[in-house]
């Protein structure tokens, strides 16, 4: 395993928001890891605070828990972009807005509700990218799902209705 610890130092011109202003700092982790693994001639590669997301994909192709290709939107995936890829990086929003709320609500318990509603949202690989080596280049491939955006959308607009009443009651 690789673990990196270094904050590059970055000149953000002075009418650019801080990335302090947009997150509170007691909200941002410490410090991200780099973990990699070589397994079955695949690299896996994940970033995270721990090394449990790389744990899961390790116990998934153990054929432990559940594998992403038993995962609801993975058929459509697989049969929109194939199989045959070097690399295919699926990104589901929800999931990460689900691992935001987590931390969110340990500063703001208000969320709690919007949080449940949340959770109720299936977990849809909504952004897919596919690549595969070709004779002169990288044949690449982009798939978003939009219909994955409109309830997640949906519950968003209703919550924005909601929060502000929610916090004149206390």
């Amino acid at each position: 395993m690789f673990s990196w610890h270094r904050r590059p130092k970055v000149d953000i011109p002075a009418g650019l928001l801080a990335a302090d202003d947009l997150i509170p700092t007691d909200l941002m982790p410490t410090e991200w890891h780099w973990y990699y693994a070589f397994t079955e001639g695949q690299l896996l590669f994940t970033m995270g605070t721990s090394p449990t997301s790389m744990i899961a994909a390790l116990d998934r192709k153990a054929g432990i828990g559940n594998r992403f290709s038993e995962h609801l939107s993975y058929q459509p995936l697989a049969e929109t972009l194939g199989t045959d890829n070097n690399v295919l990086l699926a990104i589901s929003p929800t999931v990460a807005l689900k691992n935001l709320l987590q931390l969110l609500e340990e500063t703001m318990p208000s969320l709690q509700l919007f949080s449940t509603v949340i959770t109720s949202l299936p977990d849809n690989y909504s952004i897919n990218l596919a690549a595969k080596a070709q004779d002169s280049g990288i044949d690449a491939h982009l798939l978003l799902n939009l219909g994955d955006f409109k309830q997640l959308a949906q519950m968003l607009g209703m919550m924005a209705q909601v929060m502000p009443q929610m916090e004149q009651r206390q």
